[in-house]
């Protein structure tokens, strides 16, 4: 990814964005989040 370093900062910043909501939505302290397209919603510890 050094060639997208420019991005590095957007995508920190999306992935707050996502923790924030992700955390709003459930009971969970969470900070940094990453989205995927499921048709039933999950809150995990960590992807298997």
């Amino acid at each position: 990814m050094a060639a997208q370093e420019h991005l590095w900062e957007y995508y920190t910043r999306v992935a707050l964005q996502r923790g924030a909501q992700a955390s709003r939505n459930s009971d969970r302290k969470i900070r940094y989040a990453e989205a995927y397209q499921r048709v039933f919603p999950q809150v995990t510890g960590e992807l298997a």
